[in-house]
């Protein structure tokens, strides 16, 4: 944080060196003639820094727009007058150019070759590959449970002696397996 200093002597140029800002109060006096041009001269420095500051990153934009100006004067007297004739022109003095240019500089062949067709080939394994993973995983797990319910059937007929025989038969397994 900046530090904030309050000065009694006479504002000059030398007391407000190195300053970033300037805080005046109603004065309970009239400014001198030294004191005045101390405070406008530390204006003036403070607007010519903040100018030149928005000018240097102006420059760039400047630049950019004098680049994109001379583009269109150059395009603008080259095909103005000879419309495509200029076209056909340039097409036979630069063909490799000429043809590069009406295939958009292969760009589009280039990012299909080296992003779109392997997404396209790792999306078809996802969905095929992992799909038949999961449907089959599951359609096993559906035959199975379906296996042991047509079995677990021949068990459940309603009648009280099968289950009765099923709890005498039960005993005697576990009296056979703890003797």
């Amino acid at each position: 944080m900046p530090e904030i200093v309050a000065v009694e002597e006479p504002i000059s140029g030398s007391t407000l060196k190195g300053s970033r800002l300037l805080y005046l109060r109603a004065p309970s006096k009239a400014f001198s003639e030294t004191e005045k041009a101390g405070i406008v001269a530390f204006v003036k420095q403070r607007f010519t820094e903040r100018y030149i500051w928005s000018l240097s990153q102006e420059k760039e934009t400047m630049n950019g727009f004098a680049i994109a100006a001379i583009g269109w004067w150059i395009a603008r007297t080259r095909f103005r007058t000879r419309g495509l004739d200029a076209d056909n022109q340039f097409a036979q003095n630069m063909p490799a150019i000429a043809r590069g240019m009406e295939n958009k500089w292969y760009v589009d062949e280039a990012y299909g070759a080296t992003i779109v067709r392997p997404l396209e080939g790792l999306s078809q394994f996802l969905w095929r590959g992992i799909d038949a993973l999961i449907d089959g995983t599951l359609a096993i797990v559906g035959y199975i449970v379906a296996a042991i319910g047509d079995l677990l059937r021949f068990f459940q007929t309603g009648n009280v002696r099968n289950y009765a025989l099923m709890l005498f038969l039960g005993v005697v397994v576990f009296i056979w397996v703890l003797a």
